[in-house]
């Protein structure tokens, strides 16, 4: 998964075989959680993204958008979601979601 903050860096998240992520109105305080990001949605309605991972398989890199496209490159390879319809997926889940990181 690729998330995009406000300051124009970015998160690579792979899930590994336990991780995922939630999404909520209110603060994550679950077990397990490693990454909490706080933002708005549409509605400047505040939403919580956190990063749970109880067996910590998973891994988080921070990058820039020259990062993001290297890795995908070197590591994804073309996809589906590539032409006109990965512009049509680009905002699929929660299109003008603002996001800052709160905490890791």
């Amino acid at each position: 998964m690729i998330l995009k903050l406000d300051s124009n860096e970015y998160i690579l998240s792979h899930f590994g075989m336990s991780g995922s992520w939630r999404i909520s109105k209110d603060k994550i305080k679950e077990k397990h959680t490693h990454l909490l990001l706080e933002g708005t949605d549409k509605s400047n309605s505040k939403i919580f993204i956190g990063y749970v991972d109880p067996r910590r398989f998973g891994f988080m890199h921070f990058t820039d958008k020259a990062g993001v496209d290297d890795y995908i490159k070197k590591h994804l390879g073309a996809t589906s979601c590539q032409g006109a319809f990965g512009n049509a997926m680009n905002n699929v889940f929660y299109p003008g979601t603002s996001l800052r990181l709160l905490g890791m």
